[in-house]
């Protein structure tokens, strides 16, 4: 129970990094639930050097914009940031809304109007509203340890698109008519980025995410790495302590309004957090019905009139989250006003988001969310495939060097976790020769089956950054 005799400790100062401290009780969760909860997330159900069962690193609960639980492990801390992958996403598309909040951006607008490489006659039609909605039209693979060789999301990541992630999005094929499918992509992160920089301009864009939300929202431990052409990650690479990832939680919860100032526009987490558009009415592919996705948000609502169920039953359905890989999410609640953070390395999956709600809002008298009457049943079909999606296995071997290489830097500088900690991060069956760690260039030079990586690290805003393949 030490992290009950943690949180008792920060009591004393009333106050932790601007979060208020409170109790379950005292904001009318109970006591036994939080802590079933949190022995639920921390429990060793696996083995740590196969990277097996759950494995939390860090929790903070917030109940009615107060810090009612937290807890880590492996090296983490209120302090130590955490990569959050895909909850970057919904960071995004907050940024975005922001810009609309300024009059920067009208979502309803082609977007090649902010970013000329979508110029092209065929994608002239695409709105930033439907890359909000991942329903571009344009084709992805989001392929990650299943499909390595296929895997445009790894392409763009870490060898041919890495010089301009949104610009390699940009050039794909148009499979079909914008705004009637959806298909997840963090190639469409990455333009939405793009979308954001022209719209901003070059003399902002750079502090834009600081100057716009991390420093009014009091985020001080704060990365957000870019590509090679100096736009920022959108899809993937924000760093943050589960505290400022619960602020941001918290940000959306109260819609956008944060010590009586109003960032985003009124009604805009209404409409990113409503069932996607696309998604509704397009017909079903495999494993359609898991997916409950909102505009880089996920939702909690299901499809009843399709018969399918919502994904997490034991919540209201007002819960709607930001999900990264490996189980990183920021769950909001807002008929509870509640949020969770939670980071964590579950490379197969096992932690369960019902689970630990249903420890959480035990006592609260929220009832399980009823099946819809009738199961999904609509055949599914096959996503349509571009004529160019061609296995690269000349590009594997960079793939994995690269990764190595940018994964282990922004461990090391980024993160600050020793190195035999960040060698047991990065490597899961990776097959390299050597890995070369320079500390005074703060330089990682990965050596691996003919193909030499670099990453270095830029500034404590920017991350790491990979070099010019060689």
């Amino acid at each position: 129970m030490g992290w009950i005799l943690m949180v008792t400790a920060v009591l004393a100062s009333q106050d932790a990094g601007g979060l208020v401290i409170s109790t379950p009780e005292a904001e009318g969760l109970s006591a036994a639930g939080v802590a079933s909860a949190m022995e639920y997330a921390f429990a060793r159900t696996g083995d740590d050097k196969d990277r097996l069962g759950i494995r939390s690193d860090g929790i903070v609960v917030l109940r009615h914009g107060r810090l009612v639980a937290e807890r880590y492990a492996r090296g983490y801390d209120a302090d130590r940031p955490h990569l959050s992958w895909s909850v970057t996403k919904s960071v995004t598309a907050t940024l975005v809304g922001i810009a609309v909040a300024e009059g920067r951006i009208d979502v309803q607008n082609p977007a090649y109007t902010y970013y000329p490489g979508l110029a092209r006659p065929e994608t002239r039609g695409i709105t930033v509203d439907q890359l909000l909605q991942m329903s571009s039209g344009l084709y992805w693979n989001e392929g990650y340890e299943s499909s390595p060789v296929h895997s445009r999301v790894l392409q763009m990541l870490y060898t041919r698109g890495r010089g301009d992630m949104a610009a390699f999005t940009a050039g794909q094929a148009l499979l079909s008519p914008p705004g009637s499918l959806w298909s997840y992509s963090s190639g469409t992160s990455n333009l939405l980025m793009g979308v954001l920089r022209g719209a901003v301009g070059e003399a902002e864009f750079s502090s834009w995410p600081w100057t716009r939300l991390f420093d009014p929202l009091g985020m001080e431990n704060v990365t957000f790495e870019r590509d090679g052409s100096g736009t920022f990650v959108g899809s993937s690479y924000w760093y943050a302590t589960a505290r400022d990832q619960a602020r941001f939680g918290q940000f959306a919860l109260q819609d956008g309004v944060w010590s009586g100032r109003r960032l985003l526009p009124e009604g805009w987490m209404a409409k990113v957090t409503a069932p996607n558009p696309a998604w509704l009415t397009m017909p079903a592919t495999p494993g359609f019905d898991a997916e409950n996705p909102g505009s880089h948000w996920w939702t909690n609502t299901g499809n009843p009139a399709r018969g399918i169920a919502a994904p997490w039953p034991e919540a209201p359905p007002d819960t709607y989250a930001a999900i990264g890989h490996w189980g990183q999410y920021i769950l909001v609640i807002p008929s509870l006003a509640m949020v969770v953070a939670r980071t964590g390395d579950d490379r197969n999956h096992d932690f369960s988001v019902g689970a630990i709600l249903e420890r959480l809002l035990a006592g609260t008298g929220v009832a399980r969310q009823a099946p819809p009457a009738t199961p999904f049943a609509e055949p599914m079909t096959k996503t349509p495939k571009s004529p160019s999606n061609k296995g690269d296995l000349k590009a594997f071997p960079s793939i994995i060097s690269a990764y190595y290489a940018k994964e282990l830097c922004s461990c090391l500088w980024v993160v600050g976790l020793p190195e035999p900690d960040c060698h047991d991060w990065v490597t899961q069956y990776i097959p390299i020769k050597e890995a070369r760690v320079n500390e005074a260039s703060q330089r990682v030079t990965i050596l691996g089956l003919g193909r030499v990586s670099q990453a270095r690290y830029v500034g404590s805003r920017e991350g790491c950054t990979l070099e010019p393949e060689r």
